[in-house]
């Protein structure tokens, strides 16, 4: 008998449970639409039980308002999310991994003058320029082999470094 009001006991728990995770999760939905379904109206010429009918059916939605209550809820959910970026074809990521590999090369080269002309400070040391050296050999390795999207993400993350690095260098320089 005890084993049965357990199994009993436990039913009723999960049952407990699963109604609290469904009404939490028709909540946000039913509080995002915002607005109250119109209030139904009888028509001009109604006597007053009509009116007091329409006023009942008004203040107790129905399981056809609420579904559609959640489901233009829904609908804005979807229209407010961004739209997916567009995925960009291999040409168009070949052409900016190589456009990006030539400016850091460009700016890699200054960095080496840079560092030549002012006898090494610190921020130019030759281990920085060393290690900016093996990422653009990384980045030709990646787009030997045409693994395009890492050669796009590793040369965009040197390419950041570079430009921070040149920016600090020149700032040093003209003061």
């Amino acid at each position: 008998m005890s084993e049965v009001l357990i199994i009993v006991a436990v039913v009723a728990v999960l049952a407990v449970i699963v109604t609290v995770v469904f009404l939490r999760r028709r909540r946000p939905a039913r509080a995002g639409g915002g607005e109250e379904p119109a209030a139904i109206e009888p028509p001009a010429g109604a006597g007053p039980a009509a009116r007091e009918e329409a006023r009942g059916e008004a203040a107790v939605p129905t399981r056809a308002t609420g579904e559609a209550v959640t489901g233009a809820a829904e609908a804005e959910a979807v229209a407010a999310e961004p739209a997916a970026k567009p995925v960009p074809s291999e040409g168009e990521l070949r052409s900016r991994v190589e456009s990006q590999l030539t400016d850091s090369e460009r700016m890699l080269g200054e960095l080496r003058e840079a560092a030549a002309a002012e006898g090494g400070e610190p921020a130019l040391d030759a281990g920085s320029l060393e290690i900016m050296v093996e990422g653009l050999e990384e980045v030709r390795a990646l787009a030997r082999r045409k693994q395009w999207s890492q050669a796009r993400d590793k040369c965009g993350a040197l390419h950041a470094q570079l430009s921070l690095l040149l920016r600090s260098t020149r700032r040093g320089q003209s003061s």
